[in-house]
C-alpha cells in the first residue's frame, strides 16, 4: 500500500463517518421529538419504526466515535506536516484548535446547537499535551477511560434502580420543550438563532457528559494508530484488524441490540440508563469492527469505494454543509419543514443530501486543493494564506492531504 493509498483509505473512512453522522444528526433538525422519550409523529408506520430502530442500532453513538478516531489520527498527520515545514507542532496545533473552536461556536449558534467541534477543540488540548506519548501509553489510557466511563454509567444505572423517581422524566415539561423548539426553529431567522443559543447552553454540557470521555478515548486510539502507522501496510495489520472484526462485531451488535430495545420499547427510565451504560461499553467495539471491515475490504475494492474519498477530504466543510442544508430545509431560514415529514422521508433526504455532497466534493477538488473550511483552518494553523487553486485534478493515485 503506497502513501497515497494510505491517505485515501483514511479519507474514505472520513466520508463514511460523514454519512453515518448525517443519518443521526438530521433527526435533530427534522423533528423536535428526537431524544425526548415522547412518541414522535414522524414515526408514522411499521417502516418508519423499523428504520428508526435500524438507525439506532447501526449508527447512533457509533459514528461520532469513528469521526473522533480519525480526528486523533489526523493529529499525527499534523505532527508530520509541522516537522516537514520545520515548525513547532504545539503552537500550530493550538492555533488550529482555537480556529476549530471559533468555527464550532458559530456553527452551534447559527446552524446546529449539537455541534461537536467545540468539544473536539477542548479535548484536543489534552491530546496536544500527550504529544510525546507512545502508542502503547495512548492505548492504555484510552482503554482505561472507556472502562471507567462505562463503569460510571453502570453505577448510575444502579442508582436509577435504587431511586427510580430521581431519574424520572417529566412528560409535560418535555412536551413544552418540544413546542418551544418547534416554534423557535421554524420562526424568523433571529428566532432560530435565539433557539440555538438557548438550547446550546444546556446541550453542550450534556454532550460533554455523554460523549466527551468516549470521544477523548477515541482520539487517543486514533493517535496511537497514527503513531504505529497502522494503515501503512495492511498486510502487516491484517491479523490485528481480523481480531478487531471477530471480537468487535458480535460484542458491538449484541450491545447495540439491547440499547436499541431500551430506546424504542416502553421500558422504565432505570432500564434506559442501563441500556445506555451497556452501549457506552459496547459501541466502541462496533466502531472498531466498522474500521476493521472497511480497511480489510479497501485493497480489493478501493475502486468501488473511492467515491467516498473526496467527501472525506472535505470532511469539515461537508460537516458544516450538512447543517447548512438541513437548516435550509427544516428551519426558519428556508422551507420550515421541521415536524412535517416522516422518518422514511427524512432518511431519503439525508441520502440525497449526501449524494449532493459527494458530487460537490468531486467537482470542488477538480479545481481546488482544500475545502472552504479546511482552507480557513489551514490558514489559521500556518498563519499564512494557503494556495487554494490546484493545477491537477484529483485522481485515485494522488495522495490526499491532512484535513
Amino acid at each position: 500500500m503506497t502513501g497515497a493509498d494510505r491517505l485515501h483509505v483514511i479519507d474514505a473512512l472520513r466520508g463514511l463517518a460523514l454519512l453515518g453522522i448525517l443519518l443521526v444528526n438530521i433527526l435533530v433538525f427534522a423533528t423536535p421529538y428526537y431524544a425526548t422519550g415522547l412518541p414522535d409523529p414522524a414515526v408514522r408506520g411499521p417502516l418508519d419504526q423499523a428504520l428508526y430502530a435500524l438507525i439506532t442500532l447501526l449508527f447512533e453513538t457509533k459514528f461520532y466515535l469513528l469521526f473522533s478516531f480519525l480526528f486523533g489520527y489526523s493529529f499525527t498527520l499534523q505532527m508530520t506536516a509541522a516537522t516537514r515545514a520545520g515548525a513547532s507542532f504545539r503552537p500550530r496545533m493550538l492555533r488550529r484548535l482555537l480556529g476549530l473552536a471559533v468555527i464550532g461556536v458559530l456553527h452551534a449558534l447559527l446552524l446546529y446547537h449539537g455541534d461537536i467541534l467545540t468539544i473536539y477543540a477542548l479535548l484536543g488540548v489534552i491530546l496536544v499535551l500527550a504529544e510525546h506519548w507512545d502508542a502503547r501509553r495512548a492505548t492504555r489510557v484510552a482503554l482505561i477511560l472507556l472502562g471507567v466511563n462505562a463503569l460510571v454509567w453502570f453505577v448510575l444505572s444502579g442508582l436509577a434502580f435504587a431511586e427510580p423517581t430521581a431519574f424520572a422524566t417529566d412528560a409535560a415539561a418535555e412536551l413544552r420543550h418540544v413546542r418551544q423548539a418547534l416554534t423557535g426553529f421554524t420562526g424568523l431567522p433571529g428566532e432560530v438563532v435565539a433557539e440555538h443559543a438557548r438550547q446550546y447552553r444546556s446541550t453542550w454540557p450534556v454532550l460533554m457528559a455523554l460523549q466527551g470521555v468516549s470521544a477523548l478515548a477515541a482520539f487517543l486510539l486514533g493517535f496511537a494508530a497514527g503513531k504505529l502507522d497502522v494503515f501503512q501496510s495492511l498486510e502487516r495489520a491484517q491479523p490485528v484488524l481480523g481480531k478487531m472484526l471477530r471480537l468487535g462485531l458480535p460484542v458491538g451488535v449484541l450491545g447495540a441490540m439491547v440499547y436499541t430495545g431500551t430506546v424504542h420499547l416502553n421500558v422504565s427510565e432505570p432500564v434506559k440508563v442501563l441500556g445506555f451504560a451497556l452501549d457506552t461499553f459496547t459501541a466502541p467495539f462496533l466502531t472498531a469492527a466498522y474500521v476493521a471491515l472497511f480497511t480489510l475490504t479497501w485493497p480489493r475494492h478501493a475502486g468501488k469505494l473511492y467515491w467516498l474519498v473526496p467527501a472525506g477530504r472535505l470532511a469539515l466543510s461537508n460537516y458544516l454543509g450538512q447543517s447548512l442544508m438541513c437548516s435550509l430545509i427544516f428551519h426558519g431560514y428556508g422551507l420550515k419543514l421541521m415536524g412535517q415529514v416522516s422518518l422514511l422521508e427524512i432518511a431519503g433526504i439525508a441520502l440525497a443530501l449526501f449524494a449532493v455532497q459527494v458530487w460537490f466534493s468531486h467537482r470542488w477538488l477538480s479545481r481546488f486543493q482544500y475545502g472552504p473550511a479546511e482552507w480557513v483552518l489551514r490558514g489559521v494553523t500556518t498563519l499564512s494564506v494557503p494556495r487554494l487553486k490546484c493545477t491537477e485534478v484529483l485522481s485515485p493515485r494522488k495522495p490526499g492531504r491532512a484535513a
